[in-house]
């Protein structure tokens, strides 16, 4: 018989790992994705879009307005399962669960297609699988689930243009890297690491390699200028939603907060630490540091090793894929950096800020390594073969647990865009109010969401002086809010979490004021959530 080729199996191993990720992902999401403000926005300009009302949303005050605060293109690509008559929500859900396959796959196809180790395609995709917060941020409603899919599909059509040198590949791989910004901001940094890519690689004299960059940067940066333009003239004249504010006497101190709270979170990535085990701030540091200058030295040396090696065996050395990804996590930390530093509202940096750095991160790693095992130790030394297998291993098993924790906790269905909101009694009762009775709500996210419908909220416009009124509500003129209440007739919804909001509000003395705001209103309903409440 002949011999099954092992290559083929390689790829066969990597689409079952990406068919077990969309199995998690369904299951992690059997009960709705998770989700809070952010994916409000989102699906909620995306309706709009559908509907034909532009780019925007009906915010706090039921006033429509454009959505500049986050760039466009998630919305966009919901908009068009919108003009299928879709529920977005479960949209959202299947968008982003097809966006953790395809995921998986191009990071293993990556491998398997550009290096001479295709198994390494394996580990790659095993680690996009079993990652926790992979698993976590492709079970929500938001964003980062489509940025980091173009960022790997980009990264595979730039690699193929390198290999083949054709303008219509570099095209593509433009537009997709170009989409990364679109999506979430910090994508701009993977503009920058592609124009490198292609400054450094690209075949001919150096003119021909500016000018191949050139269109490149050029093409990727046209939609985020489009956009960003647009935003600086609709708003007040802010970038992206996002002022400049620069601290000079308090940068030394932010930067050290910047470095301490992005240690913390990457470290605890590494297998066996946790909370309990950190190592000391300057140690994990000092290893950082030699573990990047290693690598960063063995992968130069190998490629100086290889520099006399047929063009096809260049191109499968690994060192495309070490340089595209690792100037990735380079210039996307450093946009996070300027970010955080030099504009206002000052961004959090977590495990969901931090994701696409770890899939950057992984695959310049085993880029390192496919590198290395074409210069040196192909066929000749096993422990250094089995090294990448053997790291991939220890953070399996390390990650599993946390996963299967992870998947549990969100199995259930958690925040405003779970499942069960849809079939809610007070939310079905509002659907059924008259579409031109106004609506206001202490959770306006949760009906905007859910009915579609423009809502007032409560907690925007209600009286900060004094914090808490002692009469009923409706009766202070200077919340326009509870004159719409009353003048217009709308209804006013309290849901359940009302006491914990007040108490968020004024403190724990204000909670016997609880029942004086609302006396002497009618109430049009009683519901397991919550109540409805008219202006008598």
């Amino acid at each position: 018989m002949k011999k099954f080729p092992s290559k083929t199996l390689f790829l066969i191993v990597i689409v079952l790992i990406s068919i077990l990720g969309g199995v998690i992902a369904t299951y992690t999401t059997a009960h709705g994705p998770w989700g809070y403000t952010d994916p409000v926005a989102y699906i909620s300009t995306a309706r709009s879009l559908a509907n034909g009302q532009g780019l925007g949303y009906f915010e706090a005050g039921a006033d429509f307005k454009p959505f500049t605060i986050q760039p466009p293109f998630y919305s966009m690509v919901l908009s068009v399962l919108g003009l299928f008559k879709i529920n977005l929500v479960a949209g959202a859900r299947w968008l982003n669960i097809f966006a953790f396959v395809a995921s998986i796959f191009i990071a293993g196809l990556i491998f398997f297609r550009f290096c001479r180790a295709p198994a390494l395609g394996i580990i790659a995709s095993a680690l996009m699988c079993v990652f926790p917060y992979m698993v976590v941020m492709f079970s929500s409603a938001y964003s980062e689930p489509l940025f980091i899919l173009l960022f790997l599909l980009g990264g595979f059509c730039l690699l193929t243009y390198l290999q083949h040198e054709k303008l219509s590949i570099l095209l593509i791989s433009a537009l997709l890297v170009g989409m990364t910004p679109l999506t979430r901001y910090a994508g701009i940094a993977m503009v920058v690491a592609g124009c490198l890519s292609v400054l450094l690689f690209s075949s001919g004299k150096t003119w021909s390699h500016v000018k191949k960059a050139v269109l490149f940067v050029f093409v990727a940066s046209l939609p985020i200028l489009i956009w960003l333009v647009w935003v600086y003239f609709s708003t007040a004249h802010t970038i992206g939603g996002r002022s400049l504010d620069v601290n000079w006497g308090g940068f030394s101190a932010q930067f050290q907060a910047f470095r301490g709270i992005f240690m913390d979170t990457v470290w605890k990535w590494v297998p066996f630490q946790s909370n309990n085990a950190l190592l000391r701030y300057w140690l994990r540091f000092v290893l950082m540091a030699i573990g990047a200058v290693i690598i960063l030295a063995l992968s130069l040396l190998a490629e100086r090793r290889l520099h006399k090696d047929s063009a096809e065996g260049a191109h499968k050395s690994g060192m495309h894929i070490f340089a595209f990804f690792g100037l990735s996590s380079i210039t996307f930390l450093a946009v996070l950096i300027a970010t955080y530093l030099f504009t206002s509202p000052t961004i959090d940096i977590d495990n969901r800020i931090l994701l696409p750095f770890y899939v950057s991160t992984v695959m310049s790693l085993f880029g390192g390594f496919a590198l290395w095992q074409s210069a040196w130790f192909k066929g000749r030394i096993l422990v250094l073969q089995t090294l990448p297998w053997l790291i991939a291993a220890i953070c399996v098993i390390w990650y599993f647990p946390q996963t299967r924790g992870e998947v549990e906790f969100y199995h259930s269905g958690d925040g405003l865009t779970a499942y069960h909101w849809d079939h809610s009694e007070i939310i079905q009762a509002v659907r059924a109010l008259p579409s031109d009775q106004p609506v206001i709500s202490n959770d306006w996210e949760l009906l905007l969401l859910w009915t579609g419908r423009p809502i007032y909220g409560f907690w925007n416009t209600f009286p900060s002086e004094p914090s808490i009124q002692t009469t009923v509500y409706g009766s202070d003129p200077r919340d326009s809010t509870q004159t719409v209440f009353c003048a217009q007739g709308a209804a006013l919804v309290i849901f359940n979490d009302f006491p914990t909001q007040l108490r968020n509000q004024a403190g724990g003395s204000f909670s016997d004021q609880l029942l004086n705001l609302f006396d002497g209103l009618s109430v049009y309903g009683t519901y397991p959530d919550g109540k409805i409440y008219l202006c008598p």
